[in-house]
């Protein structure tokens, strides 16, 4: 999969303003390697990424070989798969720098994730650091807990319908390109498409609760199916 072409799709993502006339800095394979060695002495982790193969980029001699790292940039992690709240996916399609907190191990981290380009090609420079601050701040257990559960909370509603709790378009825009890519080398995939015959006929003479009601009933089954 061509990551500038995913790059360039300006209207893939619904909530964040799209800056089609930014230029992103273009660095070359030394360039970049050097300012990735001076933010490491800041940061405890600074690493190129391409979000939508989900690899972790090495540089070596100058060369940008594709390689991991790691199996996988999500190992780190500790997830099983491309992280619900991927803010390198986010940064890589809005043209934007994108940033997060999360936790591993009870440990919260702040997330920076900048698109560049290096060499022509689209990637991510991924910047995590210790949120210290927490430590001397909420020291207790009980306090900790609760960031930490509002942390998760968040990552996960801000992806999520409202209504049905299952992803939105936004989660299926961050990930696609990752469940493509995959299908690619598996030669597997499922997917369903699914048309609610008069729905709107339902909503104007029963109200949109009933056809929201409709639609949470139809999610609950697929769940009950397939998880």
């Amino acid at each position: 999969m061509n990551n500038n072409d995913i790059y360039n799709d300006e209207n893939i993502h619904t909530n964040d303003s799209v800056n089609s006339n930014k230029e992103l800095i273009s660095y070359t394979k030394n360039e970049i390697s050097q300012e990735m060695d001076i933010l490491s002495r800041s940061f405890d982790s600074v690493r190129l990424v391409n979000p939508f193969e989900c690899c972790v980029t090495q540089i070596e001699d100058n060369k940008t070989d594709g390689t991991s790292l790691t199996n996988k940039c999500y190992d780190v992690w500790n997830a099983p798969y491309q992280c619900q709240n991927c803010t390198s996916a986010r940064a890589l399609i809005t043209k934007q720098t994108q940033s997060k907190l999360d936790v591993v191990d009870n440990n919260i981290y702040q997330v920076t994730s900048r698109p560049v380009i290096v060499d022509g090609k689209a990637l991510v420079l991924e910047i995590v650091k210790l949120f210290s601050y927490t430590y001397n701040r909420y020291n207790s257990s009980n306090s900790r807990k609760k960031l930490i559960s509002a942390i998760n909370a968040f990552n996960s509603q801000l992806l999520q319908d409202k209504e049905t709790n299952s992803y939105n378009r936004d989660y299926l825009s961050e990930h696609l390109p990752n469940l493509i890519c995959e299908a690619k080398k598996t030669h597997r995939s499922n997917t369903a498409l699914i048309n609610l015959r008069h729905l709107y006929d339902i909503t104007q003479s029963e109200g949109s609760m009933a056809a929201s009601g409709i639609i949470c009933s139809l999610y609950s089954l697929l769940n009950q199916i397939f998880h």
